[in-house]
């Protein structure tokens, strides 16, 4: 079935219209032409009719004799499409007149008018009529009947050769007319046969070319939907099959580079399979070098954690132990001494922490326990923490709290180390100006931002200053110490949470760290 946007149904209906047209041109056409044809058969032989008719009554009308009139008449009553004969004397008086019996008698007229009358006696030439009467036709010669009187009251002529011996004559005098008319019926049942003829021819020739033009797009068409198919098997993967070439024409040579196309789409494709799987299998191999790596990493940070932590914590415990047994018994630069290694002792701890703390969000072990949480009180806590670091003599730290705020349901623990995280930062880099934390809850959100007046962060380093041990080319002088983990582990710690962190920060104006998280956590376990 033949589809109204399909290639070959557009063929079809294109040539199906043009055909049918021009076959209908050309009926018209030949009508016309077969009705023109026998109109001016059927005046011709009615002038001749006519004229005969008057040349051989030139007599009978002189001596207005009924029976030569009749006799002359005999010649065209006789004739199929003869209608009515009408012989008009010299004072253009009818003598004599005849009919086909199914004329109505008032289609004659008894009397020439006056113009046909002027024109009959000024001329030799015969008049013609054409006129409809009901449903018929009807084609009508007048001819004149002339005489030509001669001097003498005889005529004499002698010829010798060429030449007349004796003539005397007159211009030619009209005497009467003869007025005849034939019907056009049969002419119209010839047109209307034809017509009908026509027309069944049409309908015959309109159904073969039908058929000839399907036939003929059906031809055409057939090789572009075996490329089409092609083409759909080809994208399904089944590169290695041809359309047949069996013509030498321009679709042949489509489907002949089509194939050719395939086959380099096959061999490509073999190819790339190839150095596929050539990939996988290098890839298989830097994937068990980074497993066996990650295993690496783990056993050393056990081993961190073996042989660092326990030791830090063992003299982290026995320098508070003799800052506490000592008081007031050893000089001011001894303390000095126990404090510095105690604050060493417990900053090398915790960039211990924040390596374990990384490595287990990388492996996927950091736990989530949901709790509720009074951000007031985890506030307060993560500022008793960072106000020793602080220098208050030119920082000042503001706490920014609704009264009244809603607790929140998420890991309180993994929530402290990110306040802590924030803050440490802020005080690190500020050296004068203000730190503030603010915190706000709208729709269904928390919100906590941490402004500091600090050193700002360069535009270059702000896309990387989530990663581990990024500290910004500010931070590379050596005034500010710190291994880069801080904020990358609050990064960590607010993705397990749910939430998102956005930094906005300028060179010399400060940074603003802004933490959004749900007011409601609802996953717990290993992350």
């Amino acid at each position: 079935m033949l589809r109204l946007t399909s290639f070959r149904a557009r063929i079809f209906w294109s040539l199906v219209p043009i055909f049918f047209a021009l076959f209908v041109l050309l009926g018209v056409v030949d009508l016309y032409q077969q009705g023109q044809l026998a109109e001016e058969e059927v005046a011709k032989r009615a002038q001749s009719m006519a004229e005969n008719l008057a040349y051989s009554s030139r007599l009978a009308v002189l001596t207005e004799d009924k029976s030569l009139l009749n006799a002359a008449l005999q010649s065209v009553t006789g004739v199929a499409d003869f209608a009515y004969v009408s012989i008009y004397g010299e004072r253009w008086t009818p003598l004599i007149n005849a009919k086909r019996k199914q004329i109505e008698s008032g289609l004659i007229e008894s009397e020439l008018t006056e113009e046909y009358r002027n024109k009959l006696s000024q001329s030799t030439e015969s008049l013609i009529k054409t006129y409809t009467r009901g449903t018929e036709r009807y084609v009508e010669f007048m001819a004149p009947i002339t005489s030509i009187q001669s001097s003498l009251p005889y005529e004499l002529q002698i010829a010798s050769g060429d030449q007349t011996i004796a003539e005397s004559t007159k211009e030619p005098q009209t005497i009467g007319a003869v007025r005849l008319a034939l019907s056009m019926t049969r002419v119209d049942a010839q047109r209307a046969s034809f017509l009908k003829w026509r027309g069944s021819s049409l309908v015959v020739f309109l159904c073969l070319s039908t058929i000839v033009i399907y036939i003929f797009s059906v031809k055409i068409t057939r090789p572009i939907n075996r490329l089409t198919e092609q083409a759909k098997r080809m994208s399904r993967g089944y590169l290695n099959e041809e359309i047949p070439a069996d013509s030498g024409d321009e679709i042949g040579q489509l489907a002949t580079a089509f194939n050719e196309m395939a086959r380099a789409l096959n061999n490509q494709y073999l190819v790339l399979e190839r150095k596929v799987a050539e990939r996988t299998k290098e890839l298989t191999k830097v994937n068990e070098k980074l497993a066996e790596t990650s295993e690496h990493k783990s056993r050393f940070l056990a081993n961190v954690n073996h042989e660092l932590r326990t030791p830090l914590s063992s003299i982290i415990g026995y320098a508070r132990l003799m800052q506490r047994e000592t008081e007031g018994q050893i000089s001011s630069l001894q303390r000095e001494n126990l404090e510095d290694l105690l604050g060493n002792a417990e900053r090398l701890l915790g960039m211990i922490d924040s390596l374990l703390d990384l490595a287990k969000i990388e492996a996927g072990k950091m736990d989530v326990n949901v709790g509720l949480v009074r951000i007031d009180e985890l506030i307060q806590g993560a500022a008793s923490s960072i106000e020793p670091m602080l220098n208050k003599q030119y920082v000042s730290f503001i706490r920014d709290i609704p009264p009244n705020m809603a607790p929140l349901y998420s890991d309180p623990e993994k929530l402290r180390q990110i306040v802590l995280n924030l803050l440490e930062n802020a005080v690190k880099f500020t050296d004068f100006g203000e730190i503030k934390i603010s915190v706000s809850q709208a729709n269904g959100n928390f919100k906590l931002a941490v402004a500091d007046s600090g050193i700002g962060v360069a535009q270059a380093d702000l896309k990387n200053i989530f990663e581990e041990f990024e500290r910004g080319r500010i931070t590379h002088d050596g005034n500010y110490r710190g291994t880069g983990l801080g904020l990358a582990i609050v990064k960590r710690l607010v993705d397990v949470l749910g939430g998102s962190v956005v930094v906005d920060s300028a060179v010399g104006r400060g940074s603003t760290f802004t933490v959004t998280l749900p007011v409601n956590l609802d996953k717990t376990g290993p992350v």
